[in-house]
C-alpha cells in the first residue's frame, strides 16, 4: 500500500503585514520587504511563509513570529524591529541553512542580529 506523501517539517515564518509593520518595512525600502523573505523561505527545506494582520504589537516595529511545524516544537520565537536591515538580512541568510532546526528544535542560537531582535521582542512582554 502506498504511503501518503508527507511534507518535510519545517519553520513556519509569520509576518505581521499590520498597517505599521508593512509601512516601516516599506520605509527601509525593497531589502526589508517581503520579497527577499519569500526568496529566502522558498529555499528552506519544509518553510512557510505566513503573512498576519496587525499582531497587536505595534510597539516593537515590524514584527516576526517563528515556530517549527512537525510533531516536536519549542516555545515560538517572537523577532521584533525586523524592519532593520541588519536584522532582515541575518533572517534571510540564516533560513536556508541548518539555523531554523539547530534553533527551533535544539535549542541551538540565533545569529547576533536576531538575537537582538528577540531579546527586543520578550523584554517587552
Amino acid at each position: 500500500m502506498n504511503q501518503p506523501r508527507r511534507d518535510p517539517d519545517g519553520p513556519v515564518i509569520a509576518v505581521c503585514r499590520g498597517h505599521r509593520c508593512a509601512a516601516l518595512r516599506e520605509l527601509r525600502g525593497p531589502e526589508a520587504g517581503i520579497e527577499p523573505l519569500k526568496a529566502a523561505v522558498s529555499q528552506t527545506r519544509g518553510g512557510v511563509l505566513i503573512s498576519t494582520g496587525c499582531l497587536g504589537r505595534c510597539s516593537l516595529g515590524a514584527l516576526v513570529v517563528l515556530i517549527w511545524q512537525g510533531q516536536v516544537s519549542r516555545q515560538p520565537v517572537p523577532l521584533a524591529g525586523m524592519d532593520a536591515l541588519d536584522r532582515s538580512r541575518a533572517l534571510t541568510a540564516w533560513l536556508p541553512g541548518t539555523g531554523p532546526a539547530t534553533t527551533l528544535l535544539h535549542g541551538g542560537r540565533l545569529p547576533a542580529p536576531l538575537a537582538a531582535a528577540k531579546e527586543a521582542a520578550t523584554s517587552e512582554s
